[in-house]
């Protein structure tokens, strides 16, 4: 946090408590480029970035005058596994909800779970050290992946080598196609170039304060286009418990999130009825994506990503970037992203620009358009 004169308030080392110290490390305030991310950055990030940070370890530097509570949620962000999230705001003095959990998967509720392990099965591509070992032509876990204009598989989402290895194909950023890895069941080994959203995020990010959006989350890092960015996460609820939990809200903002990739006609074979979907609610706990804003020019897009063949009522919800995005670069999504078929029919509402407005993607719309 800056004067108005541009100066770098003074500050006091401040000794940090040693509970976590592998992932609690040298928070400081930033006298660098970095300042324009945040004033609450720590040595892992300098680490990540090739840098040397410049306080020794459990140590942190506070500004005068930072609020107690700014200061508090952002040695919580220290405690998130690496790459590193961090906190900035020269807004106000306030911080994202201090009753929001961070997690790193899926919380499931009552009557809701993953497919029974007896029914999950990987592929058995024959693992070739010489390959990512898995074919597009025959690797089972490409079934149901969805077939091109020429009648063939879509294959591989993303690219196996050359510069954009791990890239989602700009092919696939077209598409609102599901896209499937493997799991640890199949014969492959994690070199597999269909592994990449199962590794988690790569990226460093930063939860900042915008001056007419609430919180917005970014990376201090560039972004290639179709990169991966992260998945969104939260509690895991039946459409029933949602929709209970949602008729309470009052009006709030909703953070609700509904997995209706597979939704289909009562009865189809191979789709989900609405009272079989599932939802996820990250208005209590659930990761730094909780805090992308909605753009009707969005960089980034959401995608349905599944390692688990057969499971339609359970996938991850991944985000990837739509162009090459600058470090310190806001990061959006269009919360009413529609599918092909939806975009020809055209004549949808823009949604209101609030941090937060996630709602239900599908039966959620119209509500949302002239909420």
């Amino acid at each position: 946090m800056t004067h108005s004169n541009g100066r770098l308030n003074s500050a006091r080392p401040v000794a940090l408590p040693d509970r976590h110290p592998k992932k609690v490390q040298t928070l400081f305030l930033v006298t660098s480029l970095l300042a324009q991310s945040s004033p609450y950055i720590y040595d892992r990030l300098y680490s990540f970035l090739g840098l040397n940070a410049p306080l020794s370890p459990v140590q942190v530097v506070i500004p005068r005058k930072t609020p107690a509570a700014q200061i508090k949620y952002a040695q919580r962000l220290a405690e998130i596994p690496s790459p590193p999230v961090t906190l900035f705001n020269n807004i106000d003095d306030s911080t994202p909800p201090t009753n929001f959990q961070f997690i790193d998967q899926y919380v499931f509720g009552p009557g809701t779970k993953r497919v029974d392990k007896e029914f999950r099965s990987g592929c058995t591509c024959y693992q070739d050290s010489r390959e990512a070992g898995c074919s597009a032509l025959s690797c089972e876990c490409l079934e149901d992946t969805a077939i091109g204009e020429n009648g063939k598989s879509d294959g591989f989402a993303y690219y196996g080598s050359g510069p954009k290895t791990g890239l989602l194909r700009y092919k696939y950023l077209k598409t609102r196609n599901a896209i499937y890895e493997c799991n640890e069941l199949c014969s492959c080994n994690d070199n597999c170039k269909s592994r990449v959203v199962q590794k988690g995020r790569q990226i460093p990010l930063d939860i900042f304060k915008t001056r007419n959006r609430g919180w917005g989350l970014r990376s201090p890092c560039p972004i290639r286009k179709g990169q991966f960015i992260d998945t969104y996460l939260g509690e895991v609820l039946t459409d029933a418990d949602a929709t209970l939990r949602e008729s309470l809200s009052k009006g709030k903002d909703s953070y609700l999130y509904s997995l209706d990739k597979f939704r289909g006609v009562d009865g189809e074979a191979g789709f989900l009825a609405d009272k079989d979907l599932y939802v996820v609610d990250g208005q209590f706990m659930g990761n730094p994506t909780r805090f992308l804003n909605h753009s009707c020019a969005p960089n980034c897009r959401q995608f349905t990503v599944s390692n688990v063949r057969g499971d339609t009522k359970v996938y991850a919800l991944a985000f990837f970037a739509l162009e090459d995005i600058p470090a310190w670069t806001e990061l959006t999504f269009d919360y009413v992203d529609r599918d092909e078929e939806e975009e020809e029919e055209g004549g949808e509402e823009e949604v209101p620009v609030t941090e937060g407005n996630v709602g239900r993607l599908e039966r959620e719309r119209e509500r949302e358009a002239t909420r």
